[in-house]
């Protein structure tokens, strides 16, 4: 799994990090620098101090994420290829090193759900398991309308109450409870009669 640069330096803007780069490639993978790294690779972000740029330079383009405790000077003209982006010298490295983590770890949490999502809608026409899906890995109530907010199926909870999206449907009138209510009970019933009924229908408005 790879991910931007750019937007990996978004989720660390309270680090204050300014780059020598448009940061618009990816990598897959990150790791904490020491002086006696020597084999570097590309797909990978390196993160440390200054002080901690390994002293043979890179063969392949890298990129560093650093804490500047250290002029840089002598280092750039050995390696023209890296890229380095700078943060804040106050910067605590464990702090900068665990949000780069936080981030990766939610990439790969929404890959996997993606993944799973994909995989069951290929191996699914019931919306009902989608949507039941989507409960699992949200952890909170789903409501499927159409454009013109009829219910088509739920999942998560038996009532209208703590989701946002029915009480606000319900406040404005466009639907009773007692309809919201019966499309819990009996509204997939269709689905039970039809199994190979499409995932997904078009509605065309002329």
């Amino acid at each position: 799994m790879a991910v931007k640069i750019n937007s990996l330096l978004e989720f660390l803007s309270e680090f204050k990090p300014a780059s020598t780069c448009k940061c618009y490639h990816e990598v897959r993978t990150f790791r904490l620098l020491n002086n006696n790294l020597s084999d570097l690779h590309s797909d990978c972000i390196y993160i440390g101090k200054t002080s901690q740029l390994p002293s043979i330079s890179p063969t392949v383009p890298t990129t560093f994420l650093l804490i500047k405790d250290s002029d840089t000077f002598a280092y750039d003209s050995l390696a023209p290829k890296c890229e380095y982006i700078y943060v804040e010298p106050s910067t605590d490295l464990n702090m900068l090193f665990n949000s780069v983590q936080d981030y990766f770890d939610n990439a790969m949490y929404v890959s996997e759900c993606a993944l799973k999502i994909m995989q069951l809608n290929k191996n699914t026409s019931t919306l009902q398991e989608v949507l039941d899906l989507g409960l699992e890995l949200l952890g909170n109530p789903l409501l499927l309308v159409d454009v013109s907010l009829c219910f088509i199926a739920h999942a998560g909870g038996n009532t209208v109450i703590n989701e946002p999206l029915w009480e606000w449907t319900l406040s404005k009138g466009y639907v009773t409870e007692e309809y919201v209510n019966s499309v819990m009970m009996d509204g997939l019933a269709d689905e039970r009669t039809y199994p190979q009924k499409p995932l997904l229908i078009w509605e065309r408005v002329f």
